[in-house]
């Protein structure tokens, strides 16, 4: 039986990072996400396949998403196929899912732990983090939209997020190292 956890927060807030940490340091294992969005120049190589609407359309309108979320050009899925390969084959499997997944994700049928990453100010800290970023590969525009988008998320998810969360870390307060720990030490207490 493989060890599920799922890395859920707004943009910014550390999820990649974690992500990368996690999956080097103790073997865990990424199925392939898709979007319907355009690929960025940040985009992790591998992380994602890209799809057209009318594809990803056609996945969910036959029932082969795992878990899917999004709207108009910019969805998000991972292929049931796709996470039971790894779950299968893997002993520890992660994945990255937005606040939208969390009520598709409580219904998998697996023991599971959701780690949370936001912020306590989510406007400032994505700007801040925004300029800290060395090669900013958006817009400032895009980045409003993206804050926007986080900040509906929050007012919509928030309170079952954290409700159902078993690791909250608010990554305005705390750095990637101190952030790592505290999932780790909630890995370990599994």
């Amino acid at each position: 039986m493989s060890n599920l956890i799922a890395i859920t927060g707004p943009a910014y807030s550390g999820k990649t990072t974690l992500i990368n940490h996690i999956k080097e340091d103790h073997n865990y294992v990424t199925p392939r996400h898709i979007t319907t969005r355009k690929k960025r120049i940040d985009d992790e190589p591998g992380f994602y396949r890209y799809v057209s609407i009318y594809e990803y359309n056609t996945l969910l309108n036959h029932d082969e998403l795992l878990i899917s979320s999004g709207m108009h050009d910019r969805m998000y899925g991972i292929l049931k196929e796709d996470f039971n390969d790894c779950y299968n084959k893997a002993d520890n499997v992660i994945l990255s899912i937005s606040y939208k997944d969390i009520y598709k994700y409580l219904l998998l049928e697996y023991e599971k732990i959701l780690i949370t990453l936001t912020y306590r100010n989510i406007e400032d800290s994505m700007k801040n983090r925004y300029y800290l970023e060395k090669n900013r590969q958006q817009s400032y525009e895009e980045l409003l939209i993206r804050i926007r988008a986080a900040l509906d998320d929050h007012n919509k998810y928030f309170e079952i997020v954290k409700n159902n969360s078993d690791c909250l870390i608010y990554t305005d307060e705390n750095n990637e190292i101190e952030t790592y720990q505290k999932v780790l030490t909630r890995i370990k207490s599994n």
